[in-house]
């Protein structure tokens, strides 16, 4: 876990780095996703492990569906991260961020068969990344027993989801157009 957490740690405090010197949307917007993904994936790498971007899974009852990121440690004892990232800015956003957990954390949820061999009996954690300007989303995130920040009943549900999670909130310092907060979740899931 500590290793994950490093990459986590590096990957927001570059983002945030990164944005002092542009905020790279609208002045009062969210910053997309993808800028996190991005950071994400250059921290592992730096760390040696591999990173790929949009990997295919087989959910039963879907098509198409894929993981933001895969990370693969070189050393075969550490877990494979699959990530997913969302942005959290309002309520209607229920709906697809509890789709990602629930794909995240599904027991019949595989990477497919192009998997290396070599993989197939590692430890999988599961990574949910989120980005928000919202404060009360943070704290939300930060304490297990908060109230949901928004009135759609389903984030009930991810209150739940997330219960067992280590979570942390990386929160940004400077002073761009909006204070900025990564959020943070992982789970040990089982093997791929």
């Amino acid at each position: 876990m500590k290793r994950i957490e490093g990459i986590l740690h590096a990957a927001a405090k570059s983002l945030f780095e990164n944005l002092d010197q542009f905020w790279p949307t609208r002045p009062g917007w969210d910053v997309a996703e993808a800028n996190l993904i991005a950071h994400l994936h250059t921290a592992a790498s730096t760390c040696g492990a591999r990173a790929y971007l949009e990997v295919p899974l087989q959910v039963a009852g879907e098509s198409g569906k894929r993981i933001d990121l895969l990370i693969l440690p070189n050393d075969p004892d550490l877990s494979v991260a699959w990530v997913e990232a969302k942005r959290i800015y309002k309520n209607n956003q229920a709906t697809t961020i509890y789709g990602d957990l629930q794909r995240l954390l599904a027991p019949d949820t595989q990477l497919g068969e192009h998997l290396p061999d070599a993989l197939h009996d590692r430890p999988v954690m599961g990574v949910f990344l989120a980005l928000t300007h919202r404060a009360d989303v943070a704290n939300w995130w930060a304490e297990p027993n908060a109230p949901a920040p928004f009135n759609d009943p389903l984030w009930g549900s991810i209150s739940v989801a997330i219960a067992d999670a280590e979570r942390q909130v990386f929160r940004h310092q400077a002073g761009p157009p909006r204070p900025s907060f990564v959020l943070t979740a992982r789970w040990q899931r089982r093997t791929v």
